[in-house]
């Protein structure tokens, strides 16, 4: 959507995981480079914002889910490679103050699920619950979103951002109430999905069906506290 929308525009994407690339549409990105471990990866991708100054950079780190299939998640190797991907956001900080684009610049911290012992993939809320932290200009500061938010948000927020609309399709709906002259605004939404697990929330728009797949924010956006419920389609219609 960014690349059709603003095809001039410089976008970087810079992953430590190889898989990630397949994940892309060929020709979006202005570059897609691999590199073989986090500190490379945050090096490159810190060299692309000096150098193009880009309206979109995505940073893949890959250290944390890895040392989490390796040594388990929540145990000490874990938490030193938590603290390692915190530091690492600094540098990526320093390229943007060295370009001038603080002030015009919304930074995005999340990632894509938790885990359980050695592996993830199941409904404990361990395994569905991460950080969603978002900072920049016309971002509220302290604030505690009190509805729930879902990982499919995460894309339309970065185009609502961008002033790209995002396509009536889409499951997600961008987090407004996460920004400034917004308050407590979201897009009320069942979602017809095909898995059998969805999350059930209520906030001041009403009931919603969500995919299991909650982001507790922490930082300048959190989640209100809250165990997760899982249930089948025909359960969370009948509950309607």
């Amino acid at each position: 959507m960014v690349r059709r929308q603003l095809p001039q525009a410089a976008v970087g994407i810079v992953h430590e995981w190889d898989g990630f690339a397949r994940l892309v549409e060929p020709g979006v990105a202005t570059i897609m480079r691999h590199e073989v471990d986090a500190d490379k990866t945050v090096a490159t991708a810190a060299a692309f914002i000096r150098g193009r100054s880009p309206a979109l950079m995505v940073v893949h780190l890959d250290l944390v889910d890895h040392t989490g299939h390796t040594r388990g998640w929540s145990t000490p190797d874990y938490v030193q490679a938590v603290e390692k991907a915190d530091a690492l956001v600094a540098p990526l900080l320093t390229a943007i103050d060295n370009t001038g684009m603080r002030a015009s610049t919304i930074v995005m911290i999340s990632a894509d699920h938790g885990g359980v012992g050695k592996s993830h993939g199941g409904f404990t809320k361990a395994e569905i619950e991460v950080p969603w932290i978002i900072s920049g200009p016309g971002v509220k500061r302290g604030h505690l979103i009190e509805a729930s938010v879902s990982t499919t948000d995460t894309a339309p927020t970065i185009l609502f951002v961008l002033g790209v609309p995002a396509p009536a399709v889409w499951v997600g709906r961008p987090v407004l109430d996460a920004f400034v002259n917004h308050q407590g605004e979201r897009v009320p939404l069942i979602v017809p999905y095909s898995t059998n697990w969805y999350h059930r929330s209520q906030d001041h728009t009403g009931t919603q069906v969500r995919i299991a797949a909650v982001i507790r924010p922490i930082g300048s956006v959190r989640l209100t506290q809250g165990p997760a419920s899982t249930r089948s389609l025909p359960e969370a219609r009948q509950s309607l």
